[in-house]
């Protein structure tokens, strides 16, 4: 045990110096050592400073080397005691060496192959984290393309009816007479909607197809870094009842990889030029991810190669003998498989909810997506449009008037209600007559709305027993 411990002192003396063992070879020469004694080779020299027939005179020349010229005296005289002194305690009284304590070199392999072990647990977890997070990403994207594909294929049904309706418009003209270029134009553009619409549909498929192969890739890389993982820590473990651990920090325990924050791709509600740009950023983060678990399976000796993805969701072993009970697991027999299982089809279908605003607390959200149901087939819709817009002006200002006349008062009020309610729904009936509905209803309809305006005037002023205008001036000369 003495001379183990003289032997770690040159070692701390040397690195104090700076010194390699190589470096302190080099400078050994044989005026340091006794008449007739060789220098050792540099393989003698290693075992030497291992402990291994470690001598006095040894020792006392490694303490010169580390010293050099602008050495202290008395430091390396007290070196030298230090020294002298554990060599007299090994010859006189030597420690008894207890079983299962290793020798001095034995330490120091233990202790290059603990740093050595620590890198590849590091590398591992990195190795973990990046792959996880990748299976993260790449399940977030197929939620999305989810989502996509159910927009695309709600946009694709209320399309084809309306090339549907506007063949059958076109088809149904006489035949000595040409459909209408504006119906014909629009034909053309709803076929070219509805073309790009299906093509983006065949886009998020294959994207929403690779995304499953990369997500099943990283499932294989997580897996086999976290029984690497695993089986470095219990190296570690084993290490570290030989020599001391170089980390003083505990090891953490990660298990798995936080997931990634909600990733940044938007969901859009059905406009082309957006649903593209999903795809695209989907693609690109797609891409990265893959990238990412090729890097980490390289990080932990896996190939890269295209055989990882040949089974999707296979565990493919790098050392299948440290495995003999393991056999391949696939993606659509795996009792927790995050999207065959019937756990992520209930998520699948809150997310589905959720985006369309009914996954939010109170019936709030509900009515509000409601609406916006309602509001969508209005706008497709130009013939119920136009017909709400004209009921709304006639009948709403014609009901108030009523309740006025039951209730007289002053027809200055009379006034101020007619010309907040009944202006803004003339204005509405008439935009409406004229411009959505003009394609839709026949002309002599688009009349209505101003004939309902002149309507609900004379009404108001018989129901007022005069002239509103009368007695807007009438009120405002008393005040």
């Amino acid at each position: 045990m003495e001379v183990n411990r003289v032997a770690e002192l040159l070692h701390e003396y040397a690195g104090a110096a700076g010194l390699s063992i190589k470096a302190v070879h080099e400078a050994l020469t044989p005026e340091m050592l006794p008449a007739g004694t060789p220098v050792p080779d540099r393989r003698r020299m290693y075992d030497l400073m291992d402990g291994k027939d470690l001598t006095r005179t040894i020792a006392h020349a490694v303490i010169d080397i580390c010293s050099g010229l602008d050495g202290d005296p008395r430091l390396d005289e007290e070196r030298r005691r230090t020294v002298d002194a554990l060599f007299e305690r090994a010859e006189t009284a030597p420690t008894s060496v207890r079983a299962g304590v290793a020798a001095y070199g034995d330490l120091v392999e233990a202790k290059n192959r603990l740093l050595a072990v620590h890198e590849d647990l590091d590398n591992a977890r990195q190795a973990l984290h990046k792959s996880t997070e990748a299976r993260n990403q790449a399940q977030t994207i197929m939620s999305t393309l989810l989502l996509v594909l159910a927009h695309q294929a709600a946009t694709i049904g209320r399309l084809t009816g309306e090339r549907d309706r506007l063949l059958a418009q076109v088809g149904a003209a006489r035949p000595d007479e040409r459909a209408r270029p504006d119906e014909r134009a629009r034909l053309e553009d709803v076929e070219r909607q509805l073309a790009r619409v299906r093509e983006n549909e065949d886009r998020a498929r294959t994207t929403l197809q690779q995304a499953e192969r990369d997500r099943d890739t990283a499932i294989v890389v997580a897996e086999e870094a976290g029984a690497l993982v695993r089986e470095l820590r219990q190296e570690v473990t084993r290490l570290r009842a030989m020599a001391p651990d170089p980390h003083s920090t505990p090891d953490r325990e990660r298990g798995e990889a936080d997931p990634l924050p909600p990733t940044d791709i938007a969901l859009y509600d059905v406009d082309l030029a957006q649903t593209e740009i999903t795809l695209d950023k989907a693609e690109i983060l797609l891409e990265q991810g893959r990238e990412a678990v090729e890097e980490a399976g390289r990080a932990i000796g896996l190939d890269p190669a295209p055989d990882l993805r040949t089974i999707p969701g296979q565990v493919i072993r790098s050392h299948p003998e440290l495995y003999p009970n393991s056999r391949p697991v696939f993606s659509g027999t795996t009792p927790d498989n995050p999207v065959t299982g019937s756990k992520t089809a209930r998520e699948t279908l809150g997310l589905l909810l959720e985006n369309n605003g009914l996954g939010g607390p109170g019936p709030i959200r509900v009515l509000d997506w409601a609406l916006g149901r309602l509001a969508e087939k209005l706008a497709g819709n130009r013939w119920l449009m136009f017909l709400l817009a004209t009921a709304l002006a006639t009948v709403l200002p014609l009901g108030v008037a009523g309740g006025m006349a039951a209730d007289p008062g002053p027809a200055v009020w009379k006034a101020v209600v007619f010309a907040l309610l009944s202006t803004p729904c003339m204005g509405l009936a008439w935009l409406v007559g004229f411009t959505w509905s003009e394609e839709g209803v026949p002309r002599s309809f688009q009349w209505v709305p101003p004939f309902g305006g002149i309507a609900i005037v004379i009404g108001l002023q018989l129901i007022s027993d005069g002239s509103v205008a009368l007695a807007f001036v009438e009120k405002v000369g008393m005040v």
